[in-house]
């Protein structure tokens, strides 16, 4: 930064202006201390660094379902069992056809040609 700024910018200009820049858990521990940028920059980068290891060695908890989802599986067990019992009844059963058979076609069709020679 002190390259990058012409020499008519204070080193408390700078200083704050290195600060804004950041994050917030290392701008608060840093704005404490009287030190100049240098020594500043190498503070930051130490913390950076202890962050990083520690991140490194965090555990996440395991979010467990809770005790009702638990408690509900059987339930729901239950009723897709029964549902699959009554698909299974349903492609059991003979199939439920409305076309007629030869004999009832052949009776159909004698009364048929007899109403129609009665009608003559």
């Amino acid at each position: 930064m002190r390259n990058l700024a012409t020499d008519g910018i204070s080193n408390k200009v700078l200083k704050t202006l290195f600060l804004q820049k950041m994050p917030d858990s290392i701008c608060n521990i840093l704005i404490i201390s009287a030190e100049d940028i240098e020594k500043l920059a190498l503070m930051a980068d130490r913390i950076i660094e202890m962050q990083a290891k520690q991140e490194l060695y965090s555990t996440s908890s395991i979010v467990s379902p809770g005790a009702d989802a638990i408690t509900e599986l059987p339930q729901q067990i239950a009723s897709l069992i029964k549902k699959l019992e009554k698909l299974s009844v349903t492609r059991n059963s003979p199939p439920r056809s409305r076309k007629r058979t030869k004999w009832m076609k052949a009776y159909c069709i004698f009364f048929f040609s007899k109403k129609l020679n009665d009608a003559q």
